[in-house]
């Protein structure tokens, strides 16, 4: 495994953290490393973990901001849905496993 993430929804509202990460996966200082993307989200490796409309970037070159909370409020139930699957898609393409992605995010939705 090599990103492992908590990932809640409340309503309109998907929050979490990193719970594992892989350091080939943390960029450096001033880098934007893209570790998975499609059509409508990406995940990346920056500064510290934070969440926005269509990106999560998870723990980066801020090592003392590893254990920050990431939160975004989209305008609907269903688009917070929509992006936690983007999430969840992204995450499983991460660990290239075969097991199912349970394993790697737990969650409440």
């Amino acid at each position: 495994m090599k990103l492992k993430l908590r990932l809640y929804r409340k309503d309109c509202t998907l929050f979490g953290w990193v719970e594992y990460q892989d350091s080939k996966l943390r960029a450096e200082k001033d880098e934007d490393k893209i570790l998975a993307r499609n059509s409508k989200f990406t995940i990346s490796s920056y500064h510290s973990p934070s969440l926005g409309y269509d990106e999560l970037f998870v723990k980066g070159s801020c090592e003392t901001r590893d254990d920050n909370m990431f939160l975004y409020i989209y305008s609907s139930i269903d688009e917070a849905i929509n992006i936690a699957n983007h999430i969840k898609s992204l995450v499983k393409e991460i660990n290239s496993v075969d097991s199912s992605w349970d394993d790697d995010i737990e969650r409440i939705l």
